[in-house]
């Protein structure tokens, strides 16, 4: 975007959290001011989306500059893997968008050496929930034998 104020270009604030973002329109004469609270997977929660001047036409000192902020990713529904085995609900967990912690071993077992051979007994936070997108499910294991 090649806007252009008597004090030189509007600065990109896109992608800088909410406050820096202020702060720098406001060091070159500029008024920040909060349009749309939009899910994001690339902009972290609280960052710039985008910005925008208020008006049409040259931007001068005292113009007001919409900024589009992230609320983060999406939520996302936990799905039920519960009574699932290891493989099969650690694929439906991911490809739903989450990251997983497991333990690596139940008794002497490697877990991802034999996925199959362990059932999902609880997750963390609990099935239906709706998480953001990309954060982690704790799940509980046990032998499947």
């Amino acid at each position: 975007m090649n806007l252009v104020v008597s004090l030189g270009a509007v600065p990109d604030v896109t992608g800088k959290a909410e406050a820096d973002a202020d702060s720098a329109l406001q060091a070159v004469g500029l008024v920040p001011t909060d349009g749309k609270k939009e899910y994001s997977d690339s902009v972290p929660e609280g960052s710039v989306i985008s910005q925008a001047p208020q008006s049409q036409g040259p931007v001068r000192k005292g113009d007001t500059i919409v900024l589009d902020i992230s609320r983060g990713p999406a939520p996302v529904e936990v799905p039920n893997v519960i009574g699932e085995t290891w493989d099969k609900a650690k694929a439906k967990l991911t490809n739903a968008g989450f990251k997983v912690s497991y333990p690596d071993t139940v008794g002497p077992i490697p877990v991802d050496q034999f996925s199959s051979a362990f059932k999902v007994t609880a997750t963390d936070p609990a099935a239906g929930t709706m998480q953001p997108k990309g954060s982690t499910i704790t799940v509980s294991l046990a032998a499947n034998f």
